[in-house]
C-alpha cells in the first residue's frame, strides 16, 4: 500500500542544528522503547515542534504509531481494541491530532488526540484510503471507490471528482483543508477503465472544479497553506522526470526544480521552500537517489550543502530523502544511512530560543481569616508557560504542581496557579499546617524551565512567633517585642504582622494580640 513506508528503519534519530533542544549541530539517537526496533518515514507537525510515525516488531509483525517533540522522548500511540497493528498517515499544526488507520493500513481510519481519546470520523469503515489531515485536524482528504473526497464532522463527504471515480488519486491537502492536489485522468469516462500513465495529470481540487496541471503523465505531490506553490514532476517520452512547481491561480508551470531525475514533494507553508530526490552518482561512478533543496535565498543545491552551510555537522550520515517540513520550511524529517544502518532523522534549523530568567523573585507572605496572600514573579520575556508548584512538608525537595482550586489538607484555595501571579487564601477552620512553600516554573516555547526561589506563605493562627513550637506563649510576645526593637532571633516571623507592607508600626502590635486572642488580623 502506498502509504505504508516501503522500507523499516533500525531506529530513529534526531539531527538539530541551533535547535530549541540543548543538543546543537549532532546527530543523537531516539530510543525506540522495547520491542519496537523499527521506525518508518516521519511527518513533521505544521509548527516544527513534533515528530510522527510509524514503529514496527519485526518479530511480531506489528505496527505502532509513534510521537514525539523534536528533541524530546517518543510516545507509542496503543491502537484500539480489536486491533494490534496501525499506521501513522500525518499530524495536524500542532501535532495533537494524529491520523492513524487500523490493522497496517487495511483497517478503519481514527484520530489520536493527545489526552489520549480516539475519534472514528467513518466508523468501523474499511473503504477509505486517506492521505491527509488539515492544519486544524477537522478536515481529512482521501479516496474511495466512489471518488476523492474531503470530510468534516460538520459536513461529512464532500466529493470532489465523482466523475473521475477512483482513478483520481489525491496526494495532499492544503492547510486550511481548502485546497486538494493529486492526479486525475485527463478524459473523464462512464465507469472506470484502465488509465495509462500518459493519460494522467496533475490537477487541483478546488470549490468544486477540478484544475489539470500540466501535459499528461505528470503529478502533483505537495501544495503549500494557500495553493499558490503546487509540487510534484513531470515524466515525457519515456525520460527520467523532472521536478515542478506550478501555480494554483493560473494552472501554469512557474519554474522546474531540480536536476533530469528528480521529483519535488515537500513545499514549506509560504512557498519559499520546497524539498525532493534527485538521481546523483558516487564519486566512483554508482547511481543513487539524493535529497535537494530549493529556497527563494539559494536557489537548488544538495539537501547536504544546504545544511552544512547552516552549521550542521552531518557526521557521516549519507541522506536519502526529506519526507516532511514544517510550514516555516525550518524543521525537515527524512531517511538516511550512518554508519551502514538505514535511519531516520529531524533536522531542526529553528533559532534557539532564550531561557526565561526570573527577574522578580516571589516574596515572602502571610494570610489570616481567608484573606489573601499574592505571590509573583516577573520574567525576562514572557514565558511559554508558568506552572507554580507546593512542597511537601515532610520534603522540601519533593514538589508537586499545582492547579486552580482547593489544596485539600493544605487548608488552602490557589488561583492563577498558571499566571505569573498566584492568589493563596488560607482556611483557618481546618487543622492547617502554619506555613507552606511554593515556588513557580517559567518555560520558554521550547519546554525548557527555570524555577523561582522557594517562598513561604504563613498561615495567622496564634503564632508561634519565635518558631519554638509552643503557639502563642509569652516567649513569643517577648520575641514579637525584641524584633520591634531590632533585635529579631533567627526563627523568628516577620514583624510586618498585618502583611500590610508597613514594618513595626502600631497596626502589626494590634495585629499581633487580636491573632493572639484568636480574633481577626
Amino acid at each position: 500500500m502506498r502509504w505504508i513506508a516501503r522500507r523499516r528503519f533500525a531506529a530513529a534519530f534526531a539531527l538539530v542544528a541551533g535547535a530549541h533542544t540543548s543538543v546543537a549541530q549532532t546527530i543523537t539517537a531516539v530510543d525506540t522503547p522495547h520491542p519496537w526496533q523499527f521506525a518508518s518515514a516521519p511527518h513533521v507537525s505544521g509548527d516544527g515542534e513534533h515528530v510522527v510515525g510509524t514503529l514496527l516488531d519485526f518479530s511480531a509483525g506489528e505496527h505502532r504509531a509513534f510521537r514525539m517533540r523534536v528533541g524530546g522522548p517518543m510516545t507509542v500511540i496503543a491502537p484500539p481494541a480489536p486491533y494490534l497493528s496501525h499506521v501513522c498517515l500525518g499530524v495536524n499544526q500542532l501535532g495533537d491530532r494524529v491520523l492513524l488507520t487500523a490493522d497496517n493500513g487495511a483497517g478503519p481510519t481514527y484520530i489520536w488526540r493527545t489526552d489520549g481519546t480516539l475519534t472514528h470520523p467513518f466508523g468501523n469503515s474499511t473503504d477509505n484510503l486517506m492521505r491527509g489531515i488539515s492544519a486544524d485536524g477537522r478536515v481529512l482528504l482521501g479516496g474511495n471507490i466512489t471518488g476523492t473526497f474531503t470530510w468534516t464532522a460538520d459536513t461529512g463527504y464532500t466529493y470532489l471528482t465523482p466523475a473521475f471515480n477512483r482513478r483520481a488519486r489525491p496526494n495532499a491537502l492544503s492547510s486550511d483543508g481548502s485546497i486538494a492536489v493529486g492526479d486525475c485522468p485527463r478524459t473523464f469516462p462512464v465507469g472506470d477503465p484502465p488509465v495509462n500513465a500518459s493519460e494522467v495529470s496533475a490537477c487541483l481540487w478546488l470549490d468544486g472544479a477540478v484544475t489539470l496541471l500540466h501535459t499528461p503523465d505528470s503529478t502533483a505531490f505537495g501544495v503549500n497553506s494557500d495553493g499558490t506553490a503546487i509540487v510534484g514532476e513531470v515524466r515525457q517520452g519515456g525520460a527520467p522526470p523532472i521536478a515542478y512547481r506550478w501555480g494554483a491561480s493560473s494552472g501554469a508551470i512557474a519554474f522546474p526544480q531540480g536536476p533530469q531525475g528528480s521529483v519535488a514533494d515537500r513545499v514549506s507553508g509560504d512557498g519559499s521552500v520546497i524539498t525532493g530526490s534527485g538521481l546523483r552518482t558516487t564519486p566512483g561512478g554508482i547511481p543513487y537517489n539524493g535529497p535537494w533543496i530549493w529556497t527563494e535565498q539559494s536557489g537548488t543545491m544538495p539537501f547536504e550543502e544546504y545544511l552544512s552551510a547552516r552549521g550542521v555537522t552531518l557526521g557521516g550520515w549519507v541522506l536519502s530523502t526529506v519526507q516532511s517540513i514544517s510550514m516555516d520550511g525550518l524543521v525537515f524529517a527524512g531517511t538516511g544511512a550512518l554508519d551502514g544502518f538505514d535511519r531516520v532523522y529531524v533536522v531542526d534549523l529553528r533559532p534557539p530560543v532564550p531561557p526565561i530568567v526570573i527577574t522578580t523573585q516571589p516574596a515572602w507572605r502571610r494570610t489570616c481569616n481567608n484573606t489573601s496572600a499574592t505571590l509573583t514573579i516577573r520574567t525576562s520575556a514572557p514565558p511559554a508557560a508558568v506552572l507554580w508548584q507546593l512542597a511537601d512538608p515532610a520534603d522540601l525537595s519533593s514538589w508537586m504542581d499545582l492547579s486552580d482550586g482547593p489544596l485539600g489538607a493544605a487548608c488552602a484555595t490557589v488561583s492563577g496557579a498558571n499566571t505569573l501571579t498566584l492568589q493563596v487564601v488560607w482556611d483557618q477552620d481546618g487543622n492547617c499546617p502554619p506555613q507552606r512553600t511554593f515556588r513557580a516554573r517559567a518555560s520558554n516555547a521550547a519546554g525548557v524551565a527555570n524555577y523561582s526561589d522557594p517562598v513561604t506563605v504563613d498561615s495567622l493562627q496564634p503564632h508561634d512567633f519565635n518558631g519554638d513550637g509552643d503557639i502563642g506563649t509569652d516567649a513569643d510576645i517577648e520575641a514579637f517585642f525584641a524584633c520591634l526593637g531590632g533585635d529579631c532571633c533567627p526563627t523568628c516571623g516577620s514583624i510586618d504582622y498585618n502583611n500590610d507592607g508597613d514594618i513595626g508600626t502600631d497596626a502589626d502590635i494590634e495585629s499581633f494580640f487580636r491573632v493572639l486572642g484568636g480574633g481577626p488580623c
